[in-house]
């Protein structure tokens, strides 16, 4: 494998994570702020 297609699936995946992780970050302040009011 070229390090071109390593570097291509590290930044793809790095960018998934992210957004699942702010995704989940978003559902947690959703709940904590619902159980507030």
């Amino acid at each position: 494998m070229d390090k071109e297609i390593l570097y291509y699936i590290i930044i793809f995946s790095g960018i998934i994570l992210g957004g699942l992780i702010s995704v989940g970050v978003l559902m947690i302040f959703n709940k904590i702020l619902g159980t507030n009011k």
